[in-house]
């Protein structure tokens, strides 16, 4: 049985050829990983995109995507897009050779949160879907009024503090009876003792009390289809100047509905001065 010795040399050369192939494979890394070797040269972003400015998002995301496409430190250029306000959640993913793709997640608004502790000067507070309030400041509100997911404006929501997800419970089935008839919520909410009220686009202001406020709502549609719409079509085509028919100006625009009642409504339209 023959056995085969090692010699010195051959430790030797076997130790430089793992060195050198360490040595190549650290400078192919290092070279990889300089930013003029792979420079990132596009940036992709996709999302739908309802508050959030397209330029503002674009300088944001120009500012942390400096250098080359294995060089980007990923996780740091998530971090920043997550401190805007607007943005619920962020994927990136590197593309070769030299394209970042960035996907949005917008948060999405609901409603506007107003009381008390609402400061103009820090933002606007808004309600998201699941009744969480967050702040978006002036920076990120250039487009002006906020939208939800359909394009349309916001409600204001008013109530006591910590009542957000309450009245948004609320407000979902009332939002759809609402609608029904044509309608928009201007505003909703609630006071200390769960007393609800509703303001309508047109200017109606609804008083629904601690009861069942679907029911109090469909009672109050069925007064508006039958009597409130066809009347203010009357006053709309004849040329009169019934007080009835005139428009009331100033702050007294609003048109207080009673729906407290058992079996029945109060209304209360302020005359024209």
């Amino acid at each position: 049985m023959s056995t085969t010795t090692l010699t010195p040399l051959f430790w030797v050369k076997n130790i430089l050829i793992i060195g050198l192939s360490l040595s190549l494979t650290g400078t192919l890394l290092l070279w990889l990983l300089e930013p003029h070797t792979l420079p990132l040269t596009k940036v992709q972003i996709e999302g739908t995109l309802i508050n959030i400015d397209p330029q503002d998002l674009q300088a944001v995301v120009s500012r942390v995507t400096m250098g080359g496409l294995l060089s980007l430190d990923v996780a740091a250029v998530r971090r920043v897009l997550l401190s805007i306000p607007w943005i619920q959640d962020v994927r990136i993913y590197r593309r070769w050779p030299d394209t970042l793709l960035i996907q949005i997640q917008e948060r999405e608004a609901v409603a506007y949160w107003h009381d008390k502790t609402t400061v103009d000067s820090k933002g606007h507070l808004i309600v998201d879907p699941k009744g969480h309030l967050f702040v978006v400041p002036p920076r990120w509100n250039k487009k002006g009024e906020i939208r939800n997911k359909e394009g349309s404006y916001l409600p204001r929501f008013k109530g006591p503090s910590g009542s957000a997800k309450l009245i948004l419970e609320r407000y979902y089935p009332l939002k759809k009876i609402i609608q029904l008839a044509g309608l928009k919520i201007k505003e909703f909410g609630c006071d200390s003792r769960q007393a609800w009220y509703m303001v309508l686009n047109q200017g109606f202001h609804l008083q629904l009390g601690r009861g069942n406020s679907e029911q109090r709502v469909q009672r109050f549609l069925q007064v508006y289809q039958r009597i409130i719409t066809p009347f203010a079509s009357l006053c709309a085509k004849a040329e009169t100047r019934s007080p009835l028919c005139q428009k009331p100006s100033g702050n007294n625009l609003i048109t207080q509905i009673d729906l407290r009642y058992t079996n029945g409504i109060a209304v209360r339209k302020p005359l024209a001065e």
